[in-house]
C-alpha cells in the first residue's frame, strides 16, 4: 500500500522533533498545523494515529499539547503579549498554570510569567490551582456558563448538571427526539460521588436502554483514583450496549490517560471516552468500538428491579418513564 506523501511528511517531522528532544511546544505545533487543515474528524483521527506512532506518546498527551499551546496562543492575543514570553520548557507546570487562568485570568497570567521567569514549580502552581478564587461571572470560564460555588456539594452538583447539559446537546445518541437521558439508580458496588445517568428509550415497552452514561469529576487528586474506581465501571459496562465515561472540563488529562490505557488492559471494547469542555460541547476521546464484554445485558433487571414513574431527566424532560 503506498503511503499519502503529506502523511509520511507528519510523520518525519515529529519523528525528527521527538529524536532531537525538542520542546513539548514544538511537537504541538507541528500536530496543530496538520489539525487545522484535516478536512474532517476521521482524517483528524488518522493524524492524531500517525503522530502517536511518530512520537511514542500517547494521542491523549498529545491532544493535551495542543490544547494547551491553544490556550496559550489565545491568552497572549487578549493580554497583547508574544506568546515566547508565556511558553515555558516544561509541559505539566504549563498546563496547570492554563487551568488556573481557566478559573482566574489574572492569577494564571501571573502563573504563567512567574513559569516562564523560573519563580513557579509544579508543586506550588498545584497548590494554587487548589485554592485560586473563581473569578466573578463574566471573565474567564465563569463567562461561557461554567460556575462555582462554596459548598464543594453544590459544586459537584452544578458541575454535574453543566456536564448533562452538554450531553443533552450534543450527544449523537440524544438527537433522537425518541431517546432521553435519566438518572441511573445506585449500585452498592460502585464509588459514590459521580453522575450516574443513562441514555434510554422514551416509554418503550419492554424498557430498552441504550447507553450507560458516567460523569467523572477527579481534581488534584492521585491518578490511581480513577484505577481504584475503574473496575466497577467495566462492570456495569456488561450492562449496557455502550458505557460511555464523561471527564470534566477542569479533570487533568493524566486520568483520561490512564482511562484509555485500563480499557486496553482490561479490553473493555464497550467503553467510550468523551470530555466536556470549558464551553459546553463534547469531545470523544476513544469510541466504543464492540459489544460488552462478558455481555450481561440480559440481566440488567436484576440488578436495577425497582423502577418508578420517573419525575425529572437531567435534560428538563419529564415525559420519560422508569
Amino acid at each position: 500500500m503506498v503511503k499519502d506523501p503529506s502523511a509520511e511528511l507528519l510523520e518525519r517531522r515529529l519523528a525528527s522533533a521527538r529524536s532531537r528532544r525538542r520542546p513539548w511546544f514544538e511537537i504541538a505545533e507541528i500536530l496543530a498545523e496538520w489539525l487545522e487543515a484535516a478536512p474532517d474528524g476521521s482524517a483528524a483521527s488518522r493524524i492524531r494515529e500517525r503522530a502517536a506512532e511518530a512520537t511514542e506518546l500517547s494521542q491523549g498527551v498529545l491532544r493535551r499539547y495542543v490544547s494547551v499551546l491553544s490556550k496559550l496562543r489565545a491568552i497572549a492575543r487578549k493580554e497583547g503579549i508574544d506568546l515566547e514570553d508565556l511558553v515555558s520548557m516544561d509541559f505539566n507546570p504549563s498546563e496547570v498554570a492554563v487551568r488556573i487562568h481557566d478559573r482566574n485570568p489574572a492569577e494564571g497570567l501571573k502563573a504563567l510569567q512567574n513559569l516562564k521567569a523560573g519563580a513557579a514549580t509544579l508543586a506550588s502552581l498545584r497548590e494554587r490551582l487548589a485554592t485560586v478564587p473563581v473569578d466573578a461571572p463574566g471573565e474567564g470560564v465563569a463567562s461561557k456558563g461554567w460556575h462555582y460555588h462554596d459548598s464543594s456539594l453544590t459544586k459537584l452538583r452544578t458541575t454535574h448538571v453543566f456536564m448533562e447539559q452538554a450531553l443533552q446537546r450534543h450527544s449523537p445518541l440524544l438527537t433522537d427526539p425518541s431517546m432521553m437521558l435519566r438518572a441511573r439508580p445506585p449500585v452498592g458496588f460502585a464509588a459514590g460521588g459521580h453522575g450516574s445517568l443513562e441514555i434510554a428509550k422514551r416509554g418503550a415497552l419492554p424498557f430498552e436502554v441504550v447507553a450507560g452514561v458516567e460523569l467523572l469529576v477527579y481534581e488534584n487528586g492521585p491518578v490511581r483514583a480513577v484505577e481504584r474506581d475503574f473496575p466497577a465501571f467495566a462492570l456495569l459496562a456488561t450492562l449496557y450496549p455502550r458505557f460511555d465515561l464523561v471527564f470534566s472540563p477542569t479533570t487533568d488529562g493524566g486520568f483520561v490517560d490512564a482511562v484509555r490505557a485500563l480499557i486496553d488492559a482490561f479490553r473493555t471494547r464497550s467503553i467510550g471516552i468523551m470530555q466536556v469542555t470549558p464551553d459546553g460541547a463534547l469531545d470523544t476521546i476513544v469510541e466504543p468500538s464492540g459489544p460488552p464484554t462478558p455481555d450481561r445485558r440480559s440481566a440488567y433487571e436484576k440488578f436495577f428491579p425497582m423502577r418508578r414513574p420517573w419525575k425529572r431527566d437531567p435534560g428538563g424532560d419529564s415525559t420519560g418513564t422508569r
